[in-house]
């Protein structure tokens, strides 16, 4: 159950703490052990160290109260914190084994009745338009269950001519096949029923569809209840609706209905939006009247767009997260399917498997089957379990969320599965903390390592199970090295790497990453043997997937982090400078006229040397109404200016005008775009995303 990277811890001296230290300090907890069937109750009650809580074990050294004469009292020097504690315990009540199972409590003490007979499977499927997409495989491939003449009346209007092989396999004339995702998925479903019949044949197995409504067929032998309209964004309503139903709609084995389920769903169309929040509040109320470990796998193309949990926008995120926790305490997993080619916000998603320890995949559709049979196999082995984990107190866990979380710990599991997987890190005190608690390493010849696992088996009863290990201790680096288990590396370096990248510190995680990797694939000592050479050529391809999907997405979290501009509107006015001020009228040149006839005028008789009176008299008239003439032409000339000027700041007034009306729709084009990009920001999914969050699911689950 725990499993140690090395058999050797290496003690390292030092001055500070580095959390990015890398070496051989590093277990791992697997929970599959917990599916033993047969398991010998330990006599007697745990004993626990009144300061460490640590229990009582193999490697404790028990002597008998001298000191203070206590007859059939013992003392207990705690091997993990030094404390003395007295206690009475019979001989025969010391564990002999590294792994002890305690009864904390019987089924029968808790009043918990668990029926006879197996646990239960709800299949809950999108049948959404999407769901009629197809997808091309190479060659051709024969499936049983091809499009109703209702479907095929609904698609013919989108086919284009020289299109119908992708519908109808008589037309194929092409070495492919094109088959629709809701093929895929019932022809998956088809093979894991005809499994379980031959293997499980006490189990029993639901169904819950969902598009605009909701239909709960149950074991296919009642008449399905359909949940539609309103009701669909009621919980209450959907709750009441089942609670009394459930059983009668659960009753039967797959050994029964394997053909009457199979018919209903040759019988599903794929129509309207996606209403999976109120189709999990279904299969939910199915799944929960069976025995502890039932199991609901969602299987979706698309994203949840009606009713409760619509993930439009991530307002309802804390709805899947309510809706995992209570599946856990109820002793249920949830597995998520999505199907590659639209966006279903796996990140929210998620959480539904991370609360209930489930599976996240994101796959091809002709890849389902594959998928739904590795999701059957990863059985629960116990819910509401606890881990427990107890270090000698010369050492210190590393790389935790918590820094100064100590030697101890604890973590809640929730349900646990046979791929459930746990990993941590240790290391030494440095200097200072050992000097404070008067410790030298040089005593440590070995340490204790302890994990406490309390968990509900699916009998009912509450369990503890105690593993104790001793390892030798050395300060030799090389030693430890030799001894290293390159796949306890793999694990813990694959699921904090996602941890890490889970929170959205995707710089650290690559860092985190890239020195471990570098650690574990060049390290001369960890490499001297063909075994870990190999393993650590086969890790490279999960790693590369892995680095590949923190990589994407910080560059996609990069790229929507991108400021967006949004500048004051500042109308620019258009008039020229010289109407911005008051107008200045400067008066025209003198026109060319005046020059003209006032330099042809013949003021000087030539001819006799002197000017004649009349001439002058008359040149005097005339220079006067030339005056006259030229002041209305100037008057004339002012007036045509003004007006000029009057029409020309009239015409600039409406472009103006215009200007700022037109500013004023671009302003508004372009909230709106600023409000695309933030609800982009905000929801934020995309094929490829999802794919990757999907990824670090795994890994971070070590379902890799």
């Amino acid at each position: 159950m725990m499993a140690m990277c090395s058999k050797k811890a290496y003690l390292k001296r030092r001055n500070g703490d580095n959390k990015y230290d890398v070496d051989t300090n590093i277990f791992q907890v697997k929970f599959d052990c917990l599916k033993e069937n047969i398991v010998k109750i330990h006599q007697g009650d745990p004993i626990m160290c009144q300061q460490c809580e640590t229990v009582l074990n193999k490697y404790s050294k028990i002597e008998d109260d001298v000191q203070n004469q206590q007859f059939g009292k013992q003392v207990w020097i705690c091997e993990f914190c030094n404390t003395k504690n007295q206690i009475q315990i019979e001989k025969e009540e010391i564990p002999k084994n590294e792994d002890t199972i305690y009864l904390i409590q019987s089924a029968q003490e808790m009043q918990i009745q668990i029926e006879n007979g197996d646990n239960s499977v709800v299949f809950c499927i999108d049948t959404s338009g999407s769901m009629s997409s197809t997808v091309e495989i190479k060659g051709k491939v024969n499936f049983k269950h091809g499009i109703s003449a209702e479907e095929y009346e609904m698609l013919k209007q989108f086919i284009e001519p020289g299109d119908e092989h992708q519908i109808w396999p008589q037309f194929n004339t092409k070495h492919v096949t094109h088959v629709s995702r809701k093929q895929c998925v019932m022809a998956a479903i088809e093979q894991q029923i005809g499994e379980l019949k031959k293997k499980n044949p006490n189990k029993i197995v639901g169904l819950v569809t969902f598009n605009n409504e909701v239909v709960v067929y149950g074991d296919g032998s009642e008449v399905p209840i359909t949940i539609a309209g309103d009701r669909l964004f009621k919980q209450d309503e959907i709750e009441n609706l089942l609670n009394g139903t459930a059983k009668q709609l659960m009753k039967h084995p797959i050994k029964e209905q394997a053909e009457t389920l199979m018919k209903k769903f040759e019988k599903l169309q794929e129509k309207g939006q996606t209403a999976l929040g109120p189709a999990l509040i279904s299969a939910l109320q199915l799944a929960k009247v069976g025995k502890p470990g039932s199991m609901i796998i969602i299987c979706t193309d698309g994203l949840a767009n009606l009713g409760l949990g619509s993930l439009d926008n991530d307002a309802n995120k804390q709805f899947y997260e309510d809706l995992g926790v209570f599946a856990s305490q109820c002793g249920v997993v949830i597995s998520v399917v999505t199907i590659k080619g639209e966006g279903c916000k796996v990140d929210i998603l998620g959480s539904l498997s991370e609360k209930t320890n489930g599976t996240v995949t994101r796959v091809k559709p002709e890849d389902i089957e594959k998928d739904f049979a590795n999701i059957l196999k990863d059985e629960l082995v116990g819910t509401q379990v606890q881990l427990f984990v107890n270090l000698h107190h010369a050492l210190k866990f590393r790389g935790e969320d918590d820094p100064n979380i100590g030697n101890k710990l604890k973590r809640e599991i929730g349900n646990a599965t046979i791929a459930t997987t746990q990993t941590f890190e240790y290391q030494v005190k440095n200097d200072q903390e050992l000097q404070k608690e008067q410790i030298d390493i040089k005593d440590l010849k070995t340490v204790p390592f302890q994990i406490k696992v309390q968990y509900t088996n699916l009998h009912g009863d509450r369990l503890m199970r105690v593993v104790t290990q001793q390892v030798s201790t050395t300060e030799n680096v090389q030693e430890a090295e030799e001894e290293a288990e390159v796949e306890v590396i793999h694990k813990r370096m694959a699921q904090k790497t996602a941890q890490i990248a889970k929170k959205g510190n995707y710089q650290e995680a690559q860092t985190y990453n890239t020195q471990w990797d570098g650690y574990v694939q060049r390290n001369a000592n960890i490499n001297n043997n063909q075994l870990n050479q190999q393993k650590n050529y086969n890790f490279q391809q999960h790693n590369l997937k892995l680095q590949t999907a923190v990589q994407r997405q910080e560059i996609r979290k990069d790229r929507l982090s991108q400021p967006l501009t949004n500048p004051q509107y500042q109308p620019q006015s258009n008039f020229p400078n010289f109407l911005k001020t008051d107008i200045n009228l400067q008066q025209p040149p003198p026109p060319p006229i005046f020059q003209q006839q006032y330099c042809q005028m013949p003021l000087f008789n030539h001819s006799f040397g002197a000017k004649l009176p009349q001439q002058e008299q008359h040149q005097q008239q005339l220079i006067k109404e030339l005056k006259q003439q030229e002041e209305k032409q100037v008057q004339i000339q002012e007036l045509k200016q003004q007006e000029e000027k009057q029409v020309q700041i009239q015409e600039l007034k409406q472009q103006e005008e215009k200007q700022v009306q037109l500013q004023e729709l671009k302003q508004e084009e372009k909230q709106i775009q600023i409000q695309e990009l933030k609800q982009e920001k905000n929801q934020s999914f995309s094929d490829d995303e999802d794919e990757e969050m999907a990824d670090l699911f795994q890994f971070e689950q070590g379902k890799y």
